[in-house]
């Protein structure tokens, strides 16, 4: 995926390509540039992610939970795995974040998923993220200047690439595409299609995804399903439901369950946010659809 930017008034987000060294750990690396004026704040829901580490040049973002609980991200620091959306609250800011895969979590991180599920955490003093520290000390150095930050983030990052491989990220893969396989709808079946024991799975899961298989499965197949209304978003959201939903009655009520609101509330919200971010995971999905399409064929 090449180099893109989006942007509104006050706000640009520009993502960069993941070198191929390290392509098995993130998904994108994306600068968010918000320059609105002192006290004033956009918002937005965000789905859930794998997980993402943030480096930020002050202290003006805010994770508000379903609960009603506020927490300050801090200058840098780790939203862990979610199964369910958060809303970011955001000030005049310069961010960085790397957008993490299962893979980072298999073997860049000395510490299982599960321990980060549904947090926000600091990570300058967490040992487990010790391959990650000092970009916290260097990046923002200097006037902004897009590209040269980039370029100290490889310096950083690159020598994960060189880090021994764990008998764990054998199983990344093949979960990943079991789970996008929308037939498999049981753990049980899951644990079949892989060759292992149910008990086994939900220790890899645990370890490298951070949820437990039943729902990693919940929430791939609501994450298919949004997918595919964001490529087709002329169309009626039961064109779009992933074919192990009942009705729409059970996709609306794990929607509100996962995001908080229903697919109606949701398209009334204005997304300065995720607006970009939806434009990426459409191109992403489109390339899915493709390969399927000629897989199909």
């Amino acid at each position: 995926m090449e180099d893109t930017e989006h942007g509104n008034a006050g706000m640009q987000v520009r993502y960069f390509d993941v070198p191929q060294e390290l392509d098995d750990f993130f998904r994108s690396f994306v600068l968010l540039d918000v320059s609105i004026p002192d006290g004033e704040v956009i918002s937005d829901l965000m789905l859930p992610l794998w997980g993402n580490l943030s480096w930020r040049d002050r202290t003006n973002i805010n994770i508000r939970y379903q609960s009603g609980e506020t927490i300050n991200a801090g200058l840098t620091g780790l939203i862990g795995p979610h199964d369910h959306a958060v809303q970011a609250i955001v000030g005049p800011v310069r961010q960085w974040t790397a957008v993490l895969k299962p893979g980072a979590w298999a073997r860049c991180i000395d510490a299982p998923a599960r321990s980060y599920t549904n947090r926000i955490a600091p990570i300058i003093d967490d040992s487990a993220f010790s391959a990650f520290h000092g970009l916290d000390r260097t990046l923002f150095s200097g006037e902004p200047d897009d590209d040269a930050e980039f370029e100290r983030i490889k310096d950083v990052l690159m020598p994960l690439a060189n880090l021994p491989p764990r008998k764990i990220e054998n199983w990344v893969g093949k979960i990943m595409a079991a789970v996008s396989d929308g037939d498999i709808t049981r753990v049980s079946t899951l644990a079949d299609s892989l060759g292992i024991s149910r008990r086994t799975l939900e220790r890899i899961c645990d370890d490298v995804f951070g949820l437990p298989p039943k729902t990693l499965l919940l929430r791939q197949r609501f994450l298919r399903s949004v997918g595919h209304h964001m490529i087709k978003s002329d169309r009626p959201w039961i064109d779009s439901l992933d074919q192990s939903y009942h009705d729409q009655a059970q996709f609306v009520r794990e929607f509100r369950r996962i995001m908080g609101v229903t697919p109606s509330e949701l398209a009334r919200m204005d997304r300065p946010l995720q607006s970009p971010f939806l434009i990426e995971n459409v191109r992403a999905w489109q390339e899915i659809e493709e390969r399927s399409d000629q897989r199909a064929s």
